[in-house]
């Protein structure tokens, strides 16, 4: 069984900014060659394009909704059209935001049955 790695740079608070920069900068420091010398079967589905937040806006409640509403649908449309059932499908996000998008799109994907690394 081999594993599908996606990176998926989110973050909703432009104070967390960092956060989603921390995907890109792993990637960069090696960490899918890493898991690849673990599991040649890797497949590298690169980065999911997720919104910039350089300002809070809106309620305190709702802040960078859009953004938020946006990040969640592009995470769940590239994992439901990429990733195969038969793998495992190892997701590095920046905040927490990318896990009900990636749930969305990985429900999907694998009928119902996940499990994911905050548990």
């Amino acid at each position: 069984m081999g594993v599908t790695f996606v990176g998926i740079p989110f973050y909703t608070l432009a104070k967390y900014r960092a956060m989603g920069d921390a995907v890109p900068n792993l990637g960069k420091a090696g960490v899918v060659q890493r898991i690849k010398s673990v599991d040649n079967d890797l497949v590298d589905l690169g980065d999911v394009d997720c919104p910039s937040i350089v300002r809070d806006h809106g309620p305190k409640n709702l802040r960078n909704f859009e953004e938020f509403s946006e990040g969640t649908r592009r995470v769940k449309d590239k994992l439901t059209g990429l990733v195969d059932p038969s793998r495992i499908a190892f997701c590095l996000g920046g905040d927490c935001a990318f896990v009900p998008g990636s749930l969305a799109g990985l429900k999907t994907v694998y009928e119902g049955k996940l499990g994911d690394g905050l548990a």
